[in-house]
């Protein structure tokens, strides 16, 4: 039996488990008694391993691989900017659930707001496992894995009427 086979979708499995663990739990509150939901910081960590990654793999280049620079300064790039992504969207990203609405900070710091009763569609992405909140000229997604994704579906449905299971969002 080769374990090498094995050994990615049982790594892969227990990730994904613990993350939505995590999830399940409950978001912290702001100062105003409002709650934040950030994705884990297992999102943070493997952004910041990313980037990390990219420098090494650029000092290897420049100074042992000097014959191989275009290739890996293209991987250094690219692992840069997933890295970027991961760490922002665990840092960065957040989500803050009030009595009026929804407010989203981006990876960039820029905030985004849908107040409760400008909510036009809600709908969940099964593959991307993003929550999608539209009203007619804004958007809003909100990932599975946020740490209190349970309090943002218990919102949208005391104030849409969409329920978990009308979305297709699985346990």
């Amino acid at each position: 039996m080769d374990f090498g086979k094995l050994l990615i979708p049982l790594v892969v499995g227990l990730m994904m488990a613990f993350l939505m663990a995590k999830s399940k739990k409950n978001p912290k509150k702001t100062a105003e008694g409002y709650s934040i939901l950030k994705l884990p910081a297992f999102y943070t960590i493997m952004g910041a391993i990313a980037i990390i990654g990219s420098l090494l793999l650029l000092f290897v280049t420049v100074f042992l691989a000097k014959d191989e620079w275009l290739p890996a300064g293209i991987g250094t790039i690219v692992m840069s900017a997933m890295g970027y992504y991961l760490f922002a969207s665990g840092y960065i990203s957040n989500i803050i659930l009030s009595e009026n609405g929804i407010v989203k900070t981006n990876i960039y710091g820029k905030k985004n707001e849908i107040k409760w009763t400008d909510i036009d569609k809600v709908s969940f992405g099964k593959i991307s496992l993003e929550l999608t909140i539209k009203s007619h000229d804004k958007k809003i997604k909100a990932h599975m894995h946020m740490v209190g994704f349970p309090a943002l579906l218990e919102q949208v449905e005391q104030h849409t009427g969409k329920t978990k299971t009308s979305l297709g969002i699985p346990n």
